[in-house]
């Protein structure tokens, strides 16, 4: 069955089987419908972004592939802004990640409270004390294998399991690329889900994992495809729209 989503002051966007279709190549429109699917996401401007962070002075922590900053802004929000270069040539996949990222809620992940398109790139999350950015902020694009494909795969290990991912995240990777794992899946299923999962839909994440985590081996699939499957999963939980 079509779903239609009308956004004011915007284009239709047209769901089938859970993905995003959007007319025409401008990305403003998959910016819009971000903005249309996920309205507990806030939209800032670079400008914001920059007034935030003193004119990004308030560095928590760099590396190569951008920066970490805390950010104080007008309103009285006070945030983790985590600087974005590995979309830099692929703002179609930066919106795929704002829009997985902005549906997850997790003890063990920081929320996203929102983000910066352009034209440079930043994801705001709610900010945690105690240096909680280290702990719980476990960010795939800035740690030290630096494969967003592997760090992807990670990530849905600690969802699944609700367990930090050892030194390099080598123990739940272990766990996963296990040939003999199957009957002790239960055992290593976040307690806070209970029963509330359906076996299927976890095999599937837990193959989609496995995949994602092997080591040495070329990835057939890229990570748009990955974001795009898990965007399928996430709508397909969601209620029909009726076609007005």
């Amino acid at each position: 069955m079509e779903r239609l989503i009308c956004c004011a002051n915007t284009s239709a966007f047209r769901r089938d089987r859970g993905c995003i279709h959007v007319y025409g190549s401008d990305l403003e429109l998959l910016e819009q419908s971000v903005i249309c699917l996920l309205p507990f996401l806030r939209h800032f401007s670079n400008e914001d972004i920059r007034k935030a962070t003193g004119g990004f002075g308030r560095i928590v922590s760099k590396n190569s592939l951008g920066s970490v900053y805390k950010a104080h802004f007008q309103d009285g929000f006070v945030a983790t802004v985590k600087e974005v270069n590995a979309f830099h040539q692929e703002k179609d996949a930066f919106f795929g990640y704002v829009d997985v990222l902005g549906r997850l809620h997790h003890r063990h992940i920081v929320s996203l409270r929102g983000f910066s398109a352009g034209p440079e790139r930043f994801l705001v999350f709610e900010y945690a004390e105690n240096g909680s950015l280290k702990d719980y902020l476990r960010d795939y694009i800035s740690r030290e294998h630096r494969n967003p494909i592997f760090q992807l795969g990670l990530l849905i290990l600690e969802l699944i399991t609700g367990q930090s991912p050892g030194k390099e995240g080598t123990d739940l990777v272990q766990w996963v690329q296990g040939s003999n794992n199957t009957h002790v899946v239960h055992k290593m299923i976040d307690p806070d889900l209970g029963n509330n999962y359906d076996s299927k839909e976890l095999k599937d994440l837990l193959t989609l994992a496995k995949l994602c985590t092997k080591r040495g081996a070329k990835p057939t699939f890229s990570i748009q495809q990955i974001l795009r499957y898990l965007q399928m999963k996430v709508e397909s939980l969601m209620p029909v729209v009726p076609h007005m």
